[in-house]
């Protein structure tokens, strides 16, 4: 598999980490033939570039966007989405790389590359969900906002945006944006115990 389709794979599922209906709607509009995104749908289920599942996941999204205006629905997301994220991301990275989810279960090779990418997508999803959830916790608790979660949306498209047309751009924005996370944990964890003393 050639590095830079893998390292597109990997980053467009684990921007589900980010926002995780995000990725399903651009993937969908790209295997409609809406949208001009270098991405190999040959392994996803036929039903992903049909106009009702981009019209559905498009209609997740924006679920998913107002969800996030409402701090206290905000924290209680992150329950179900903390396991959805990495097993989506891993689903996306596999299909993206080659690996036939259109029969159930799936034929599953565990020692191939196209699983290695699935789990790199599976894993960087969990990265960021676990991150971010921790920073849209400590951010709702410190500000009562959304803020965290509308740079989620811009990071997440980046992401998508850098997947498609420069992937190794893509594997260092990924990795930007999980130090910024950290360091937003840290800033706020520590604005939160200044004003608790």
């Amino acid at each position: 598999m050639d590095p830079f389709a893998a390292i597109s794979a990997s980053a467009v599922g684990g921007s589900a980490g980010l926002r995780l209906t995000l990725p399903l709607f651009p993937v969908s509009l790209s295997a409609a033939g809406i949208l001009p995104l270098d991405f190999d749908h040959g392994a996803l289920p036929y039903w992903v570039g049909e106009w009702y599942a981009a019209a559905g996941f498009g209609s997740l999204y924006l679920l998913e966007r107002v969800i996030y205006l409402v701090p206290w629905l905000d924290s209680a997301a992150d329950l179900v989405e903390l396991p959805a994220a990495p097993t989506l991301g891993f689903l996306l990275s596999a299909g993206l790389a080659g690996v036939d989810l259109s029969e159930f279960p799936p034929d599953l090779d565990f020692v191939s590359t196209e699983m290695a990418v699935g789990l790199a997508g599976g894993l960087l999803a969990l990265a960021f969900r676990a991150v971010s959830a921790v920073a849209r916790f400590l951010a709702n608790l410190v500000f009562s906002g959304p803020l965290v979660g509308l740079a989620e949306d811009l990071f997440a498209v980046m992401l998508l945006a850098l997947a498609a047309f420069l992937a190794w751009l893509a594997l260092v924005w990924a990795l930007a944006v999980l130090v910024l996370l950290v360091v937003v944990i840290l800033r706020l964890r520590s604005k939160r115990m200044t004003a608790g003393v």
